[in-house]
Order: structure tokens, then sequence, then C-alpha cells
């Protein structure tokens, strides 16, 4: 309800007043409360006796508005574990008896993700674009490791880090490649540059990302 506009919101509940006295209906509301919350008081600003209303009064408003209609508030956590999700999105991929991802590929993807997570907000639909853009890239990689031209041929696990790195934290993987593109020496690990990492991103990551070749970036990055 919260991706709606003020005024569908409110609309919303108008209409819902109509149904709520069948017995038969259960409603299930989907909401970032706050959002909700200054939608409602920014739409019934004739219940203030001020003329400017401050924002903690708007939400006291909102939150009272709201508690009229839900009986059976249920917060989600803030925080997700996510193995059990991506055990269950990984393991319904398969190519004839062959999984899409090795045993060590999915740990490896279970660790890096659960670990971001506590850094920054990943939501499931996050997730699942992941994993569906992995997969998309580990068939590209696997056809570029059959090509005779190919002289690197690149592991799989190392560009599950660059991904993911590059998906959540994008600022830094351009400035990464803009070092690297100067680097004369291909076969120097990422490490040689580490005064780019940002501190409070993920030590985990960042120290699998200092292991791999800065030629595995460049290519990982075509």
């Amino acid at each position: 309800l919260d991706r709606c506009t003020e005024q569908t919101i409110v609309e919303f509940f108008d209409a819902l007043l109509l149904f709520l006295s069948s017995n038969s209906i259960v409603y299930v509301i989907t909401i970032n409360e706050e959002s909700v919350y200054y939608a409602l008081a920014n739409n019934n600003k004739h219940f203030f006796e001020e003329e400017v209303i401050s924002n903690f009064r708007k939400f006291e408003f909102g939150k009272k508005y709201l508690e009229k209609y839900i009986t059976v508030p249920i917060i989600l956590p803030s925080k997700n574990n996510y193995r059990n999700y991506i055990d269950n999105i990984i393991s319904k991929n398969y190519e004839g008896d062959k999984k899409i991802f090795t045993s060590s590929e999915k740990d490896l993807l279970l660790e890096l993700i659960q670990e971001i997570n506590d850094s920054i907000e990943i939501t499931p639909r996050d997730v699942k674009k992941v994993i569906n853009l992995l997969i998309v890239y580990k068939g590209k990689l696997m056809n570029l490791n059959k090509d005779t031209n190919t002289k690197e041929k690149l592991k799989f696990d190392e560009f599950i880090v660059w991904f993911l790195i590059k998906y959540f934290y994008s600022e830094l993987a351009e400035r990464i490649l803009i070092r690297v593109a100067n680097k004369k020496n291909k076969i120097d690990k990422i490490k040689s540059i580490k005064s780019e990492f940002h501190p409070e991103i993920n030590i985990a990551i960042i120290k699998k990302l200092e292991e791999i070749k800065i030629m595995y970036i460049l290519i990982s990055n075509d």
C-alpha cells in the first residue's frame, strides 16, 4: 500500500469501510507504516488545530488512525536470513541431472549475501534477481572458457565476488575499474589498489576480492 500515491492510500481506507462489516472476509495489508502514517495525516488536516503540522504529530495521527483498521499487526524483521530462501531458489534450477551451482559456489553465495545483508538492506527481490543473473552469467562464462582463443580461464566463484561488489557497491566497482584500467601489470591482484576500498564495506567480501587478479576483473566486467 505504501507504494501508492497519498490520495490512493486515503481512498483505499475509505473504500475498505464498505466491507469491514462482512465477517467472511479477512484483509491482509502489507505496508511500510511510516509512509502510510504521513499520507493519512496529510489528507486529514481538518483534524488538526494548528496550520503547520510537525512530522511527530503526523506520525502520531497516522498511527492512531491505522490502529482502527489493523487489529493484528505483524512486524517483519528488518534483517532477513536468506539461507533457506536462496537454497529454495537454487534447488529448482537444474540442467538435466547437473545443478547450476556447485556446492562450493552455493556456499559462497550464501555466505556473501548474508554478510552483505548485515551491512545494507537487501530485499528478497534483490536476492532473486542476483541469482537469476548469475545463472545466465555462468552459462556465458562456461562458453567463454570453452573458446580456444581465451587464454585466461575464469573461475565462477571469483566472478560471484566481483558481481556482488558491482551489484551492491556500484560506486566502489567503478572506482576499481578506473584504477585497474591504468595498471600495467594485469596479473597483479586487486589488493594492490586496496586504498580504493571503503572501510564500512563487509570485510569478508573485500578479502575475497583482494585475491582476484586484475585481468579477471577486466574480463568479468566485459
